[in-house]
């Protein structure tokens, strides 16, 4: 079976990318991915477009999202942007790049260098996995991740049995996600430990 790795995204791609109408205004631009304790996209901070623009004091709650497409994020207008103050206290933090991944009995896997995201057929926005350096400094993996987030001050902890779901790229890595939570749930492959 071969999986549409299109569906999967890095959240660096969508750093930067541009926030636009579907009128085509183009009212901003990503600046981080904000996701729940749960793994879902709660939604993007955004900064102003220009060389010289800041942060802008609205955020862009998932809910608002039109299109999310390669090029650009779409909005139906610019009134999708929410005051920042009107967050999600739950949300976790966005940037992970350079947090410890461990195992639940303490294996160091490495650290983060992206998160990986995948659009689901639900039309919700989810993290499935990191992308991860080894400590030995070795080629980059793919870790998948349980449904739920474990995080712990610069420490993201997944379940052991994630080591045996650990790819080397992003072909296929959409499947080994769905195999890993599927066989932490006790539907295939036997229940965990």
């Amino acid at each position: 079976m071969t999986e549409d790795t299109r569906l999967l995204r890095h959240a660096s791609e969508v750093t930067g990318q541009p926030v636009v109408t579907l009128r085509g205004e183009d009212v901003a631009q990503v600046r981080d991915v904000v996701f729940t304790p749960e793994g879902s996209v709660e939604g993007f901070t955004l900064a102003g477009r220009g060389l010289f623009s800041g942060p802008k004091k609205e955020w862009l709650p998932w809910s608002g999202v039109h299109g999310f497409g390669p090029d650009a994020i779409m909005i139906d207008s610019a009134e999708r942007l929410v005051a920042q103050e009107k967050a999600q206290k739950k949300a976790v933090k966005g940037d992970v790049t350079g947090d410890e991944v461990l195992t639940r009995s303490g294996k160091v896997i490495g650290q983060v260098v992206d998160a990986v995201l995948r659009l689901e057929p639900d039309g919700e926005l989810d993290v499935v996995g990191y992308e991860v350096e080894p400590p030995d400094g070795g080629d980059v993996r793919f870790v998948p991740l349980p449904d739920t987030l474990a995080v712990n001050e610069g420490r993201l902890m997944v379940p052991d049995e994630a080591l045996d779901f650990i790819s080397k790229d992003l072909s296929g890595f959409g499947a080994s996600v769905d195999t890993f939570r599927a066989m932490l749930q006790g539907g295939a492959g036997g229940a965990s430990s």
